[in-house]
């Protein structure tokens, strides 16, 4: 592996730790709605578990883009 290749130190900078937990807590979140849930509940907890499978990389990419910008914004007060 070249230092390229290389994961950074901070995990959370990574876009496959993202993925990854996006994609776990979907699955137990639509894992909750078949387990123990019936009719539109089930379904409600399925669909809420495929938007945050999709949604989190997303919002987490966009957090980690305005990190830097945070801490250059807190240098200035």
């Amino acid at each position: 592996m070249t230092e390229n290749e290389l994961p950074p130190d901070d995990l959370l900078l990574d876009s496959r730790v993202h993925a990854l937990l996006g994609l776990i807590t979907g699955t137990i979140i639509a894992s909750i709605g078949v387990l123990f849930f019936d009719g539109v509940a089930m379904y409600a907890f399925i669909a809420f578990g495929v938007f945050y499978a999709i949604s989190t990389p997303y919002i987490f990419g966009k957090v980690m883009e305005g990190a830097d910008d945070t801490e250059q914004a807190a240098e200035g007060w």
